[in-house]
């Protein structure tokens, strides 16, 4: 998949970050990406691109396909740790394929490109 924009930065993924949640939490983790994304670029020499499903999955895709491949062309995969990421397969799948598609299975010393968000109290509602 060719993402209609790409990343500025070497590291030969189309996408610098991809959020990946659970959608019954999409309310708070929107705003939760937002903040993230300005403040990374509140720093950062290049504006980051990020994946995140609702700004870039469009009608008349297969959406299962555009999910894993933009999860294969991700430079940093941030999964957001809610009760309810661990109860979709989705999440998981998305975790699996970022793993083998970066060949971080066999290889520890890049699961460093994996960082994780931890929610530490009940969800916003």
């Amino acid at each position: 998949m060719q993402s209609p924009m790409a990343s500025r930065y070497p590291h030969g993924h189309a996408y610098d970050l991809f959020v990946s949640y659970s959608t019954r939490d999409l309310e708070w983790v929107q705003l939760f990406h937002d903040d993230l994304v300005a403040d990374i670029n509140r720093f950062a020499d290049l504006d980051v691109l990020c994946f995140f499903d609702e700004d870039r999955i469009q009608s008349g895709f297969v959406w299962n396909d555009q999910l894993a491949a933009a999860a294969g062309d991700s430079a940093i995969f941030v999964p957001v740790l809610s009760p309810r990421f661990f109860q979709s397969d989705y999440c998981q799948k998305e975790l699996i394929t970022f793993i083998e598609a970066n060949g971080l299975a066999a290889d520890a010393a890049h699961r460093s490109r994996i960082m994780p968000v931890k929610l530490l109290s009940s969800a916003p509602t």
